[in-house]
């Protein structure tokens, strides 16, 4: 049956360590002040790195869509296009004062449903014709 050890050897086991950290230094080996320096500074660098945020170049571009003239009581509607690989972000459109309504303000979709363009749908309520520019927000990844 095999004993554990005591306190006494314990306490012996742990002065050897203690003087062996003592000691290495001065035989050549790292000391332990330079050994949690250099944890210290290969943690800090690891943190540093991930706290490094990544930056995306995009580039924001406006196009426009006119349409028109639109016949007094009639609604018409018009899309301003991206070109290329640019996705559309937002759009919106500006018209004469006293246009009539918006029916509809939404991202053009293709086949594959990725917003390329600006569809805006309206109505002229004005007593005369009328024209409006739709505006797509562009972005290229």
């Amino acid at each position: 049956m095999r004993r554990r050890p005591g306190w006494i050897q314990t306490g012996i086991a742990l002065g050897v360590i203690g003087a062996l950290l003592v000691v290495s230094p001065a035989l050549g080996g790292p000391s332990l002040q330079s050994l949690v320096k250099k944890e210290v500074a290969k943690q800090f660098a690891a943190a540093q790195v991930s706290k490094k945020k990544k930056k995306f170049k995009t580039t924001v571009v406006q196009r426009t869509g006119t349409t028109g003239p639109i016949a007094s009581g009639a609604a018409g509607d018009g899309v301003a296009n991206c070109v290329g690989n640019e996705k559309a972000v937002g759009g919106g459109f500006a018209a004469a004062s006293g246009f009539g309504r918006i029916d509809g303000s939404q991202p053009q979709l293709n086949g594959a449903g990725v917003p390329t363009g600006w569809h805006v749908f309206v109505g002229n309520d004005s007593p005369g014709s009328a024209t409006f520019t739709v505006y797509v927000l562009c972005q290229t990844p």
